[in-house]
């Protein structure tokens, strides 16, 4: 491209598209000789820019909408110090913009998401002011702090948010997102899962208070998860079987045999899990669907429908098998936990779920 003259003073100006954004801009560069090095050094500076794998189109957009100047951005790219440049985009107040993401978020995390931005600006006196571009002092910052407190799987936990809000907000290649993945995790080693044996997961059954111990019998006897699946109650009860709606993955939408009909949840996720660490410490909601998988394993159930009927199977059911072979299965299986596991004192348990947990039959 020949370079032209903005308004006939001298002043080289650039004049075209860039990796679809529109640059119409005058360079400061005088029409000289060393004008015009400068000049087409600008020009392969925007193409490369425009380059999917330079990850900075965002500058190019910054310089179109006059958040950056050309001689600056360029002399930074000289340099190799365009890292050091953020975007336009940063300079966006970080709570306003963090709380529009979280609106436009869904799933069992919303909570986290919502509480993340607060402890991020926890305490600042200028909490307001907080721009994009801060998050990365802050965020190590807050991972620090529970770090220091011994909180290694919460300060991970909005280590993790961080990252999932610049990847959706400014993209993965962002700089500012390489700065908060340069924040490094807090060493955490996580608890190890405690599956129990029919004879466990009775006595507590037996010791809960009603309703919790029938709430607790129907996680294990269907596996489901515990927020996402059992508490929302996306589930519905056949005549055969437990249809499962989960959301997780598309795997989660599911069968399961009907070993024992689950009960309706009546009520919320903190006082069940308090209930149970009272009854049991050493064990958790979700220890109730490991335990559905041990059973699962127990009873001779192979791996492939085990992995279905867990929502983990990259396929469904009904593509591996005819509708007909699956009721087959459904029923065939429910009656090995049943015979397999199921068994006290010489006696099977009855087929449905007792509507209370200190009447449960053993």
């Amino acid at each position: 491209m020949t370079p032209y003259k903005d308004h006939g003073r001298g002043t080289l100006k650039i004049d075209r598209v860039f990796g679809g954004v529109e640059i119409r801009k005058a360079t400061g560069c005088p029409d000289t000789a060393a004008g015009r090095k400068r000049f087409q050094g600008m020009l392969a500076m925007c193409e490369a820019l425009a380059e999917p794998r330079s990850g900075r189109l965002d500058l190019l957009r910054d310089i179109s909408r006059g958040a950056l100047k050309l001689g600056t951005l360029y002399d930074q790219y000289r340099a190799g110090s365009l890292h050091t440049i953020p975007s336009g985009d940063a300079l966006e107040k970080l709570v306003p913009t963090w709380n529009a993401w979280v609106k436009r978020s869904a799933g069992a995390n919303i909570s986290n998401r919502r509480q993340c931005v607060t402890v991020l600006v926890d305490r600042l006196p200028d909490a307001s002011a907080q721009q994009l571009a801060d998050l990365p002092r802050l965020l190590r910052r807050l991972v620090d702090r529970y770090r220091e407190e011994g909180k290694a799987r919460t300060g991970n936990q909005y280590r993790a948010l961080a990252l999932a809000f610049c990847r959706d907000v400014l993209g993965k290649r962002h700089e500012i997102r390489h700065q908060c993945a340069d924040v490094p995790p807090i060493p955490y080693r996580a608890k190890r899962g405690h599956p129990v044996r029919y004879t466990e997961a009775v006595r507590i059954r037996e010791a809960l208070p009603s309703p919790y111990g029938a709430m607790w019998w129907s996680l294990c006897v269907t596996g489901m998860r515990v927020r996402s699946e059992y508490l929302s109650q996306r589930f519905t009860v056949l005549d055969d079987r437990v249809v499962i709606h989960g959301t997780k993955t598309a795997a989660s939408e599911r069968v399961v045999p009907l070993v024992q009909a689950p009960i309706a949840p009546t009520r919320a996720y903190q006082a069940f899990r308090v209930a149970l660490k009272a009854v049991a410490p050493e064990v958790t909601l979700y220890d109730a669907r490991r335990t559905y998988a041990n059973w699962m394993a127990e009873a001779g159930i192979d791996k492939v429908r085990r992995d279905c009927y867990r929502g983990h199977s990259a396929t469904d059911m009904a593509s591996l098998y005819e509708w007909h072979s699956v009721r087959e299965h459904l029923v065939a299986d429910a009656e090995r936990i049943r015979s397999a596991v199921f068994i006290s004192g010489g006696k099977k348990v009855p087929r449905h779920s007792p509507r209370h947990g200190s009447k449960a039959a053993g």
